[in-house]
């Protein structure tokens, strides 16, 4: 099915425009996004393993790591590999906005890649390893398949649905949602999609989702649906008192903005438009997906972990947004709704750079800690401080810390300079014991020997951690 419709060129344009400024943005940003949590993490043990860090299954997040790990192969300084990790993410979201906008021609659902980035994005932007947030763009990318070849009858047509479906899997275990969403809308709206084959399509999603969860399952995903059934229950039927509700309603009216204007835009235009049915479905996956979401997180600590749990949510508003109500507008007043169009691109980017204060504010905490611990013992590179529930105001997530710095101060000054700090849990007593050894990086989840990483990159050597005194 060809895309001939008014604003094919200047959303080519305003979508790509977008994304290039996004991919812009991750290169700035780069320390705030590459030594955050589970980042710093991988990078960490991509450097001391030597291979990629697929976890949980989800082999797509391996993708992403290619040009670090390529980095670290060349022995690039530390500074690139983070610096590319960072842009590697981006990179990948590019495109897939370039295979749908050119490659399958698709450019509505090009955009509605550019809105995916933008939307409701703001601390999502910075915790940027998200594996949904890979496995919601390429989903978009079947959208667009789709769309390129409604009729699904060439054979290579049907065995890339076949792989495309075994990887979108693998992504994230949210991403089925919107998958099914997307292909019972389009199946609704597009009369040329009313086959057999794309029925097969969404059989086959089933038949791959009940493999994955029977013989690849982990067991971070199984405590989550343990979560969700005794949430279920436990609470039945009294839902909506969760803390969880407020939060979100909250945010929406505050840095996911972009949500509830998208949403309004939606209800007034599928509304005017007649499209009942369409717009029921909007309405029923946004509230089933909201309900869904709050049973399994009745509190929500962090923000910026939520936000990216809600991503699909997006996609509920993108999809009729791109393919039934931009067209008609672009053809009925195609300078006002373009100039709409970058107006609102443009603050919802405004908004993703300022909110990169507090994960300048955190990695600036961290660097004061290590000044701290050096003025204090100038031979040592280890220290502690007890983790005080109060520094998750300035750290946000307190867990990857000890790699945080680790990655900070080795690109800052290089290997001879790399220093650590732990938050000490004082719950755990391996913890305590790890730090009284002189050759242990006590990390998150593990302590490993600290000559495991020295190298080009860390230089640790022997030596015990140092406790820090409380400012």
């Amino acid at each position: 099915m060809r895309n001939t419709w008014a604003g094919d060129r200047p959303l080519r344009r305003l979508g790509g425009v977008t994304m290039l400024l996004l991919l812009v943005l991750s290169a700035v940003f780069w320390r705030e996004r590459a030594w955050f949590i589970d980042i710093a993490f991988q990078t960490v043990y991509l450097i001391k393993e030597g291979t990629l860090q697929v976890q949980l299954y989800r082999f797509g997040s391996g993708v992403v790591q290619l040009l670090p790990l390529l980095a670290i192969k060349l022995a690039l300084p530390l500074g690139w590999v983070s610096w590319l990790y960072s842009v590697s993410i981006h990179l990948l979201f590019l495109l897939f906005f370039l295979i749908s906008t050119y490659a399958l021609r698709r450019s509505e659902i090009g955009l509605g890649i550019a809105l995916l980035y933008t939307l409701m994005v703001y601390d999502g932007f910075y915790w940027a390893t998200s594996e949904l947030q890979q496995g919601l763009g390429l989903t978009l990318v079947q959208y667009a398949f789709w769309l390129r070849y409604p009729r699904l009858d060439r054979w290579w047509q049907g065995l890339l649905q076949v792989a495309l479906t075994v990887v979108l899997c693998f992504y994230h275990p949210l991403v089925f949602i919107a998958y099914f969403f997307g292909w019972a809308y389009l199946g609704w709206s597009v009369r040329e999609l009313r086959h057999y084959r794309y029925l097969l399509a969404g059989v086959w999603m089933g038949v791959v989702l009940f493999i994955q969860g029977r013989y690849f399952g982990n067991y971070y995903d199984a405590y989550r649906q343990e979560v969700f059934w005794n949430n279920l229950t436990a609470y039945w039927p009294n839902y909506f008192q969760f803390a969880a509700w407020g939060d979100f309603f909250r945010h929406l009216l505050g840095p996911w903005w972009g949500l509830a204007v998208a949403w309004g835009v939606v209800l007034l235009g599928l509304s005017g438009q007649r499209k009942w049915v369409r717009l029921a479905m909007v309405a029923g996956a946004t509230f089933a997906f909201l309900l869904v979401s709050v049973i399994f997180s009745p509190q929500t600590p962090y923000r910026f972990y939520a936000e990216v749990n809600y991503y699909p949510l997006a996609v509920f508003v993108i999809l009729p947004l791109c393919v039934d109500l931009l067209p008609q507008w672009f053809r009925s007043a195609p300078k006002l709704t373009g100039v709409g169009l970058a107006l609102f691109l443009a603050a919802r980017l405004a908004g993703i750079a300022l909110a990169h204060q507090p994960f300048t504010q955190r990695l600036d905490w961290l660097s004061d800690r290590i000044e701290a611990g050096r003025r204090a013992y100038p031979e040592a590179n280890r220290f502690y401080l007890p983790n005080a529930p109060a520094r998750g105001d300035t750290l946000l997530m307190t867990w990857g810390t000890a790699f945080e710095t680790l990655l900070m101060t080795a690109t800052e000054a290089g290997p001879a300079g790399g220093a650590t700090l732990y938050l000490l849990n004082d719950a755990d007593e391996w913890q305590r014991e790890a730090l009284e050894r002189p050759d242990q990086l006590v990390g998150p989840f593990r302590k490993i020997k600290a000559a495991e990483v020295d190298g080009y990159y860390f230089r640790l050597g022997e030596g015990g951690y140092r406790p820090l005194v409380e400012e």
